[in-house]
Order: C-alpha cells, then sequence, then structure tokens
C-alpha cells in the first residue's frame, strides 16, 4: 500500500469552493488535506459531466506541471482501499497526464447519493459547462433531491429565470441535444430551435443551421417564419433578404463569440459609429472570470 503523508494544511486556505459546494461540504470543509497517490483514486461512474475538453485538459496539465495542483479533489473512500472522486475529476485527470505519482486531497465521509449531489453542484460551478449537462444535472437536482428553483438557484450562483431558461432546452429534440453538447450549436441557437414546437420541423431548422452557419438571429428570424408559414425552410430563407442584415448578423456573431469566449452571455447594443456592450454574469466567480482574462489584477 502506499504511503499517505498528512499535510498541515486548512481547506480554508484553498479558494475555488463556490458558496453552494462549501454549504454541502458542510463539517468536511474543515478537514486536513491528504497527499494521495494517485493510482488509488477512481472516477465517479455517476459523474454528471460527460465531455471533457482535451484542449483545456492539456492547458491545465501544463499550469500543474509548472506549479502543481493548488487545489486538492474532493474524494470519498470505497471498497479495497480505493478513493472515488466527488469533486475535481478535471483536476485529476489534467494531474495524471502531467505524470504526477500523488495529489492532495480531502476525504470527506458521505453516502454514493450525497457524493452524487456534491458532484453535480461543483460541476455546476464551472464556467465551462454544457447548457445541456446543466439542463439535465438541474433535473436530477429538482426531481432526484427534491430541490425548488429557489434553492437551487441558490446553490448554483444564478438567477431563477436563467434556471428556468436552462431548462427549457430538455424540450429540445434528441438530436438538437446532441449538438448542443458538442458545441456545434450556440445555446442561442438551441432557443431559437425551442421557437419551433414539432421536433420534426426543430430538426429541419437544426440542418438548416449547420449547413449555411446560421446566425442566432437568422435562426430566430427563420423559426418565427416558420411557426407562421406551410413552406419549407429552403423556401422561407429564399424570401429573406434586407440592407442591413448583413451588418445585424456581424453583431450577432460577435455577440456568439464572445459569449462562447467567457461563457457568459453577451448583448451588443449598436448605434451610428458606437455603441453599448453588456456581458451579464451570475456570480463573482464569473466577474473574476472575465477580470482574469482581461489580464486585470484584481482578486473578487
Amino acid at each position: 500500500m502506499s504511503k499517505i503523508e498528512i499535510k498541515k494544511t486548512n481547506i480554508k486556505e484553498k479558494k475555488g469552493l463556490g458558496r453552494g459546494l462549501a454549504e454541502l461540504l458542510g463539517d468536511g470543509a474543515e478537514q486536513g488535506v491528504l497527499e494521495l497517490n494517485i493510482e488509488l483514486i477512481i472516477p465517479n461512474i455517476h459523474q454528471p459531466r460527460k465531455n471533457f475538453d482535451i484542449v483545456g485538459l492539456e492547458e491545465l496539465r501544463n499550469s500543474i506541471q509548472e506549479h502543481g495542483l493548488l487545489q486538492p479533489i474532493l474524494v470519498r473512500k470505497v471498497e479495497q482501499g480505493m478513493y472515488e472522486i466527488i469533486a475535481g475529476e478535471r483536476r485529476w485527470r489534467a494531474s495524471k497526464m502531467a505524470g504526477l505519482s500523488t495529489i492532495p486531497v480531502i476525504v470527506k465521509d458521505v453516502e454514493k447519493k450525497e457524493s452524487l449531489e456534491i458532484a453535480i453542484v461543483e460541476n455546476l460551478q464551472r464556467m465551462d459547462v454544457s447548457p445541456i449537462e446543466s439542463a439535465h444535472s438541474y433535473q436530477k437536482l429538482l426531481k432526484e433531491f427534491g430541490y425548488t428553483q429557489d434553492k437551487l438557484a441558490k446553490r448554483v450562483g444564478k438567477s431563477r429565470p436563467a434556471i428556468t431558461n436552462t431548462l427549457r432546452l430538455l424540450q429540445l429534440s434528441d438530436e438538437v441535444q446532441k449538438e448542443l453538447l458538442l458545441n456545434t450549436i450556440s445555446e442561442g441557437h438551441a432557443k431559437a430551435l425551442l421557437m419551433v414546437d414539432e421536433h420534426s420541423n426543430q430538426t429541419v431548422l437544426l440542418n438548416e443551421i449547420l449547413t449555411k452557419k446560421s446566425s442566432v438571429r437568422d435562426a430566430e428570424k427563420l423559426a418565427r417564419t416558420l411557426n407562421n408559414s406551410k413552406n419549407t425552410v429552403s423556401e422561407i430563407n429564399d424570401t429573406t433578404t434586407s440592407n442591413n442584415e448583413g451588418k445585424r448578423i456581424l453583431y450577432s456573431k460577435i455577440e456568439e463569440m464572445l459569449s462562447m469566449k467567457l461563457g457568459l452571455p453577451v448583448k451588443i447594443n449598436p448605434k451610428e459609429g458606437n455603441g453599448k456592450l453588456y456581458i451579464e454574469y451570475y456570480s463573482e466567480d464569473n466577474l473574476q472570470h472575465i477580470l482574469d482574462l482581461l489580464n486585470v489584477s484584481i482578486e473578487i
């Protein structure tokens, strides 16, 4: 059995825990940090997060190789001396890629159901989680853990309307949800597709968006027209021309690009030669992420 070294570290010294996750940890947040053999750690088979961006993992691996793993992961002890990840699988994966033999962990004594709850909340507080993954996680917390939307909003640091809008994504067809998970369409496109009631029509419009790389505004316009017309998407698309459409498409694409970069809703209100740029955020972590991207050296 590999040696486990106990460090004199308190979890209060570590950053990055959202308020909702800290509440779930309770007294476990006071435990010391252990240095554990990485081979004794296994992923949680009920991990709500399905996609791990390889580029992001490589960037985290490079950071870990240079600075080490600065934030411990949360685990629970299971059978045969192994430890199952509750929160921090992305850090664990990157640490393995970096070739670490041991990593800092906090061991918490929880049952499987509570472990899943903590894993869901931890993933929801990440910036890069897919909207459709968020929607399924919200639904699980509401149905299996008895959350209200108000409690859920407080746990994950978002507004209740934001929770409601994300849950609406589950009304999309399976095909649309798959494309949203793969990031081939944006959340804005998905909301435009929600304007179309029939799943078959959602699929038709989805194919149009993917084929022509339509902007969100184009998708919304086509969805509205499709709902009020018996024409096909191609027939409707051929009739939509406007001199000002080019600029609207450009601004929409800029909004999409900024939204994808920041992981937050972005709105541009252009005027003649000037305008205003709005960035919506839901938590202090969101705001800190924006400041970091702008290289502003202020900690919230």
